[in-house]
């Protein structure tokens, strides 16, 4: 009996938990013109693979490329805006290192510099899509 409500209370705390959201700020090169875009991965979805098409925002169309530090506001196809306050000096910030804030109008998010890894291809891997900051819901 003892063993059952132990296990009956790990269940029960663990139930609260939920992974956070995430977005990835990224820029796309090797077809010409580089382009950004924005990626969602919803509830703490491990952020390394080619997103659906839903989850992809292009902040300026997706034919140029953003400076990401100047802000950018960008609206998804299920009508959610994405808005970034990142710190202008940021591109010069270590991996890792916190680098502004965002919103979506329904939480807020820590964001913070990339490492600038490929986080997936396109155009049949001609086009690299480099990660350069990551949003993660509070």
């Amino acid at each position: 009996m003892m063993m059952h409500s132990y296990i009956a209370a790990v269940l029960a705390a663990g139930a609260g938990l939920v992974a956070a959201d995430q977005i990835n700020l990224i820029n796309c090169s090797g077809a010409a013109p580089s382009f950004s875009l924005e990626a969602y991965y919803p509830d703490g979805a491990t952020a390394n693979y080619d997103p659906n098409e839903n989850d992809l925002c292009y902040p300026v169309g997706d034919q140029n490329e953003v400076v990401w530090e100047d802000g950018t506001s960008c609206t998804f196809s299920s009508g959610v805006t994405f808005t970034t306050d990142l710190e202008l000096a940021a591109t010069e910030f270590a991996p890792y290192t916190y680098a502004g804030t965002a919103s979506n109008g329904y939480n807020s998010y820590n964001c913070y510099r990339d490492d600038g890894h490929t986080i997936f291809t396109l155009g049949e891997g001609s086009i690299y899509c480099d990660s350069i900051y990551y949003c993660l819901e509070d």
